[in-house]
């Protein structure tokens, strides 16, 4: 069984490719569920996305982080009150906490495979690039092999127009090829005839 495990931040993904589906497993601070994805389900668009929201908030954060850790020191060093410093103390890590998850989010980038009736989205550098392109190029064959089996095969209670407005759809998403659009067709033609 081939599987690709992912973590972000606070965050994980497990995606594991099983016979007619992905099984996909998503553990964050605040949610975890579990949910499946046929290959017919999955588009076959990908789109990738370099997100630079949180840079506000970083600076805001990483200011107020300095402020907490200069009067956290001056709070220490002077002698002043303890519960003062130890209330410093506290929003230094707090704003190192929030400071952290800015930074994350401004380097958060998303591969997203869209495009059918379910979307996947995965971490672009967990654990790198280069195996995360080869897992979604993998889901993206067995998409495609299975488009090709359900839409081509040869089905009696479906007229030739029917079947053939299939070929057509597996030929604008670039499923076929021109020459095995052609062949297919001329099968589907002769088997219509012959029934």
């Amino acid at each position: 069984m081939i599987s690709l495990r992912q973590r972000y931040f606070l965050s994980t993904k497990t995606f594991q490719l099983e016979e007619n589906k992905i099984l996909i497993k998503e553990k964050s601070v605040f949610d975890e569920r579990e949910w499946e994805a046929r290959y017919n389900e999955v588009g076959l668009d990908l789109v990738k996305i370099k997100s630079r929201e949180g840079i506000g908030n970083a600076v805001l954060f990483g200011g107020l982080l300095m402020v907490s850790t200069h009067m956290t020191y001056n709070a220490f060093t002077d002698g002043a009150d303890i519960k003062l410093a130890f209330l410093f103390l506290f929003f230094c890590f707090m704003w190192a906490t929030v400071f952290w998850w800015s930074i994350q989010k401004y380097f958060a980038a998303h591969f997203i495979l869209n495009g059918g009736a379910k979307t996947l989205t995965f971490f672009i550098n967990s654990p790198d690039e280069q195996t995360v392109r080869t897992f979604i190029d993998l889901i993206r064959a067995r998409a495609k092999d299975k488009l090709i089996d359900e839409l081509t095969t040869f089905d009696p209670d479906m007229s030739f127009d029917q079947q053939l407005a299939n070929l057509k759809y597996l030929k604008k998403i670039e499923v076929l090829e021109q020459t095995d659009f052609e062949g297919i067709r001329e099968e589907l033609k002769e088997r219509h005839l012959l029934k």
